[in-house]
């Protein structure tokens, strides 16, 4: 699931920004807890709900608190502890018969609720009650085509399928700068069970009517809330409960997340430090999702079936638990969570399967970028605060894990992981920058590390790196290799891996590359026969087009694509093709019959080919082991004709400048177009996928035969 795994995260960024003070700028106003009684009604797409609210009171005449814009304020009215026994019970019921105690007065004007507090002489205390109803029918995808936004523009959806509310959903009161504690009592359908963030106090079914209720007391700036029909089950991991919150269709998957889930709270307690939370719930999304919330990570059931995730998005969202969701980004800086996360929980678990997992992996982050990410679409890290395209997620979760890759490489594994526990153990529950990184890694290495972040955090772009003028002397028994490395404007303090091979004989050696050139020398016992600059891909900076491999990326991130329909493909299956175009983020390019183009109007373009063209000019040359006509294709020796199988390839285009590439999109029939083209986007880093009624049957990647950084020696003579 590589494109929902960068994909879903809680986006805070969204906090700060939804929730904006109304406030009087001297004003001193805290809310300092909320006790929140919720009624959940899925056939009227609606919640009902009373907040009492507790606040730190300055002696100012209005509180002003934000709520969704669509609410309805059915009452308010200050409350008594007395009162608050009363209610505790009976919840909204209760509050009817007492609202008329101490009415307030309110004025109530998009999203803005001002109530009229009484003259006090001075500060107090004050218990704040507020009925209020809001409708929540956020149109949900059933099969999303484009997956880069991760919620889809749902904020708020309640029906009988299931119930999510985000933060951004503004489903309760909430006033710009508190972080208070809550309980939430949930009521809903008997068979529906809600979850939120915190503890879970007690959930019971009576009379029609199943009830839970939530503690949250760690300082939160923002809640979400689900529920559905779900089955839960529970494990123990260290005393922290782990629920399974799952459909029952899904059911008989629980026991192997709540596995999963306790050694991933295992490793990351050991990692980083105890757990943050009083629970961890994997919880079963009634649409694909994969958010990672405070202490539970939402996932869709398209998710939760494929049966990678386990072993890879799972872990990433707990991983969220201490990063993102505990530890802040501070998003005046940038959002570093996401890229941190990816580092410590996708890349980590390649890394602890092989070292060659672990190469591919950094691989794909630099190709991502190139193919991806143009300079026009290029930004700091310290710009990026969600994922809302393939270049953000490129740049924000890419490149980001690759600084804290070089970082780690630089000061060593105890320094890395040390100061990861640091940030972690300083900043629990509050926002943390670049700088407190910074600071903390450097506690541990020895040596200043800000200009190394400032160079990566608040700089676009990437290095890029030549090797020059190559030469070999013999000298008695030895070889010495000797070169440049050069680097273009704007330049960065790099450390640069080399490897000088030769029969029998591997050198390895670091290069100090801290302007725009390095000399060097590596010394072998062996004659040399290739030299390599970073072999391994532990260096981040822009790939040569040559090692570029063409691929389902090199469509999504083309600056120049046009799509050609082919004369031969039927209007049906060329109707239900140019969907493709909306998968792929694409929709917007220039769509045009194949009589139309001729190969001088697609020379300085990208293309996507919608079927085989007529005109077989129009296409690259075909690798040996491909061949493609209009009713069938064939790859390595097996044909493929039946009406179920589609074919989706990329092709570097020799015959055309500045590497653009040509792609072709071959399903033989409608039925087969319209069961792979949504998961095409899928498998951004293959050259070539066939599919079968809509399953994956093949995958593979064209790989670049040459660099501009390998420098191959000619054949020794022998002197014997």
């Amino acid at each position: 699931m590589k494109s929902f795994v960068r994909y879903m995260q809680y986006m805070l960024v969204a906090l700060p920004v939804i929730f904006v003070s109304h406030c009087d700028a001297a004003s001193r106003l805290i809310v300092q807890h909320h006790e929140m009684y919720l009624e959940i009604l899925p056939n009227q797409h609606k919640l009902s709900a009373l907040d009492i609210i507790r606040v730190d009171h300055d002696g100012s005449s209005n509180l002003v608190l934000e709520l969704n814009e669509d609410a309805r304020i059915l009452s308010a009215g200050l409350c008594s502890d007395s009162a608050m026994s009363f209610l505790s019970g009976r919840g909204m019921t209760g509050w009817d018969q007492i609202k008329t105690r101490h009415p307030l007065d309110y004025q109530w004007n998009r999203g803005n609720l001002s109530l009229s507090i009484p003259d006090r002489s001075e500060p107090a205390e004050l218990l704040v009650g507020i009925r209020y109803e809001i409708a929540y029918n956020d149109a949900v995808p059933d099969n999303p085509l484009n997956t880069e936004d991760p919620g889809y523009g749902v904020t708020g959806s309640i029906s009988s399928r299931g119930t999510l509310l985000l933060a951004e959903a503004r489903w309760y009161p909430y006033l710009d700068g508190s972080l208070p504690s809550c309980r939430v009592h949930v009521s809903c359908p008997a068979g529906t069970e809600a979850v939120t963030a915190g503890k879970l106090i007690s959930r019971e079914t009576k009379d029609g009517t199943s009830t839970s209720v939530w503690e949250i007391t760690q300082p939160l700036p923002g809640i979400a809330l689900s529920a559905g029909r779900y089955v839960v089950a529970e494990t123990n991991v260290d005393g922290i409960p782990i629920y399974a919150y799952f459909l029952p269709e899904s059911q008989r998957l629980e026991d192997v997340y709540l596995s999963a889930a306790a050694d991933y709270v295992r490793l990351y307690s050991a990692l980083i430090g105890p757990y943050p939370f009083p629970k961890f719930a994997v919880v079963e999304n009634f649409f694909p999702t994969g958010y990672g919330f405070p202490s539970y990570t939402l996932l869709g059931s398209s998710v939760i079936r494929l049966p990678f995730i386990v072993k890879t998005s799972l872990g990433h969202e707990v991983a969220h638990s201490w990063f993102g969701n505990c530890v802040y980004p501070d998003h005046r800086y940038g959002n570093w969570s996401e890229g941190l996360v990816t580092y410590i929980a996708d890349y980590l678990y390649k890394e602890q399967s092989s070292s060659e997992e672990a190469k591919e992996y950094r691989e794909q982050i630099l190709r991502d970028y190139a193919t991806l990410v143009p300079e026009q679409k290029d930004f700091p890290l310290a710009d990026f605060y969600g994922r809302h395209s393939p270049a953000t997620r490129a740049v924000g979760y890419g490149k980001a894990a690759m600084v804290f890759h070089m970082l780690r490489r630089q000061i060593g594994d105890e320094a890395f992981w040390k100061g990861l526990q640091t940030v972690y153990q300083e900043h629990r529950f509050r926002t943390a920058n670049w700088d407190d990184f910074a600071e903390a890694f450097s506690r541990y290495a020895g040596l200043d590390l800000k200009p190394y972040f400032r160079q990566w955090a608040e700089r676009p772009g990437a290095p890029v790196i030549a090797l020059k003028d190559v030469e070999e002397q013999k000298k008695g028994a030895s070889w010495i290799v000797s070169g440049k490395l050069l680097q273009a404007e704007p330049t960065y303090a790099l450390q640069v891996p080399m490897q000088l091979l030769s029969e029998g004989s591997r050198e390895r050696a670091i290069v100090n590359l801290n302007g725009s050139r390095a000399d060097f020398e590596i010394v072998s016992s062996q004659p040399p026969q290739r030299l390599m600059v970073d072999p391994d891909a532990n260096l981040f900076r822009r790939l040569y087009l040559e090692e570029i491999p063409a691929t389902v990326n090199s469509i999504r991130g083309s600056t120049s694509l046009v799509a050609v329909i082919s004369e031969d493909l039927s209007r049906d299956i060329a109707d239900t093709s140019k969907v493709l175009l909306e998968s792929l983020g694409r929709e917007d390019i220039p769509v045009l019959n194949e009589g139309k183009a001729t190969p001088s109007d697609l020379v300085h373009h990208d293309v996507l080919f919608l079927g085989v063209p007529c005109n077989r000019d129009l296409l690259p040359p075909m690798p040996e082991e491909l061949s493609v006509s209009s009713e069938s294709f064939a790859i390595r020796g097996d044909t493929y004709k039946n009406a179920a199988d589609a074919l989706f390839t990329v092709l570097s285009d020799a015959r055309k400048k500045d590497g653009h590439v040509s792609a072709i999109f071959l399903p033989l029939s409608k039925n087969a177009a319209a069961a792979s083209l949504r998961k095409i986007p899928h498998y951004g880093r293959y050259s070539l996928l066939v599919f079968q009624q809509g399953a994956n049957q093949m995958k593979t990647t064209w790989q670049p035969k040459k660099s501009p950084l390998i420098h191959e020696f000619a054949a020794q003579e022998d002197e014997s």
